[in-house]
């Protein structure tokens, strides 16, 4: 078991390790990007090679102890590793895709952008793995941190007042998430996630302690006013690095790990058909997604776009967890992957399509399927999902619920389904209703190298066809990752 202990440590530290190697052999460029391409191989094949050993266990590390109880430790269950294997294939499309991107692209900070990411992997392994609550607020905490001080250096004015009151919005969610813990250790007893302790509290405190868990991990995106910033064209790197990444996607996995292990189904379901708080949830992520689809619709360029449309599906993905948190908590984990191989799809695709944009000094987006017919299908295909066409991700997240909304008679959780479909429709084609026209066909092939590069690099391909492909693998994974799980 020491041994065993001793080789996953290794596998969390290959992140550090990377950096470390790229600072020493900074430069020597080919051995540079072979470093950057290795590392999160090395990482998946190692999580491989523990596989077969958590079919029967799971790995526990234990740090630190205080009065008897858990105050740091890790965990790796089958939950955990699948998590671990998704940021890493994440890791791998995002290395290889930056990489040739930034070669098309010259750009001073590209280095220190994809150093910033394998950094904010390593937290996301830390938070992932945590079994305790004091470990998930430190290393969310460092994570935050981390994050502003890095994308601060690549946003201009107008954007740099978003990021200072978007980030006021996260330190005060880190204080409603560090008062949860804090009456969690109260009422229960114990830093540890455990969620047969929590079971023993009246209903009241158990609501309190949901709407601040609630609070600790998605207070930004629940108060629009970070939207009268809505002059940020914000880069799509720093998108998604530090708000889809470091934000979003953690801020789930800690959610969901707060729900299961604190909290579970049966506990919530009856709060839920006591008090029917839901329903005052779901108003609030109504209004929310109403202001963000106005916003997305009048949004004038695709970086704005891309931002807008990150938060409307934050939004949809919160939506998810808390219904299925409450009718069928086996089904946490769909949203997350919907939402995290959504947004890399767009990621990529919308990433192209602005750097086609900046190389052309243009923004018209007319007869582009006639220049970038991969990209463009790749675009349709995210949308698709977003929107839960079969066989995706989407379409098994958007199934469930749509089932359990019938079962439950849960009628206001069917308007926030509505919502998503029609005002994604409307984005969609008040945004490139002109990417099929015709366009003068010696014209384009006179002007349009650069875009016919775009689409027969495989760099840039492949990595998007990949994060497609398991996008829309959704219907034939979801059965065997549930199986393996339970």
């Amino acid at each position: 078991m020491l041994k065993l202990n001793l080789y996953f440590i290794f596998i969390l530290l290959i992140p550090i390790i990377n950096i470390g190697l790229i600072k020493v052999f900074f430069k020597n460029e080919k051995l540079l990007d072979l470093i950057y391409k290795i590392s999160p191989i090395l990482s998946l094949i190692g999580l491989m090679t523990i596989f077969r050993f958590l079919k029967h266990n799971d790995i526990v590390l234990n740090l630190l102890y205080f009065n008897h109880d858990i105050l740091m430790g890790f965990l790796v269950n089958k939950s955990v590793f699948i998590l671990l294997v998704s940021l890493d294939l994440v890791w791998l499309l995002f290395i290889f895709y930056s990489s040739r991107y930034f070669v098309l692209n010259k750009n001073n900070n590209s280095e220190n952008l994809k150093i910033a990411f394998i950094f904010i992997v390593f937290f996301l392994h830390l938070i992932i793995i945590s079994k305790d609550l004091l470990s998930l607020l430190l290393f969310y905490s460092l994570t935050i941190i981390f994050s502003y001080i890095f994308s601060s250096k690549y946003l201009f004015k107008t954007e740099t007042k978003f990021s200072l009151f978007f980030n006021f919005l996260i330190y005060l969610e880190l204080f409603f998430l560090f008062l949860a813990i804090v009456l969690t250790y109260k009422f229960a007893g114990s830093l540890y996630l455990d969620q047969s302790k929590i079971s023993l509290i009246n209903n009241k405190y158990v609501l309190l302690l949901f709407l601040l868990f609630f609070a600790g991990v998605f207070l930004p995106i629940l108060i629009p006013l970070y939207l009268y910033f809505h002059e940020a064209k914000l880069n799509p790197f720093v998108v998604y690095i530090f708000y889809c990444i470091a934000f979003a996607f953690i801020s789930a996995v800690i959610f969901i790990k707060i729900l299961k292990n604190i909290f579970g189904m049966h506990l919530l379901y009856d709060m839920n058909q006591s008090i029917n708080f839901i329903s005052y949830l779901n108003i609030i992520i109504i209004f929310n997604l109403l202001v963000i689809s106005v916003f997305a619709i009048r949004a004038d360029n695709i970086k704005s776009l891309f931002f807008y449309i990150f938060f409307h599906q934050f939004l949809m993905m919160i939506f998810s967890i808390n219904f299925f948190s409450i009718y069928d908590i086996t089904k946490l984990y769909v949203p997350l992957f919907s939402f995290l191989f959504t947004m890399t799809t767009l990621f990529f695709t919308f990433n192209n399509i602005s750097l086609y944009y900046d190389h052309h000094n243009s923004s018209s987006n007319q007869g582009l399927f006639q220049i970038m017919p991969i990209n463009h299908t790749f675009l349709i295909f995210a949308f698709s999902a977003i929107i839960g066409i079969m066989p995706s991700y989407g379409m098994v997240d958007k199934f469930f619920v749509l089932k359990n909304i019938i079962k439950e008679e849960n009628f206001n959780s069917f308007i926030i389904i509505l919502i998503n479909f029609f005002s994604i429709i409307i984005i969609y084609f008040k945004n490139f209703k002109l990417i099929f026209a015709k366009i003068n066909t010696e014209k384009t092939k006179q002007n349009n190298d650069f875009a016919e590069h775009l689409e027969s690099d495989s760099s840039l391909s492949v990595t998007n066809f990949i994060s497609v492909i398991i996008l829309f693998s959704g219907i034939i994974l979801f059965p065997i990752l549930a199986k393996f799980i339970t």
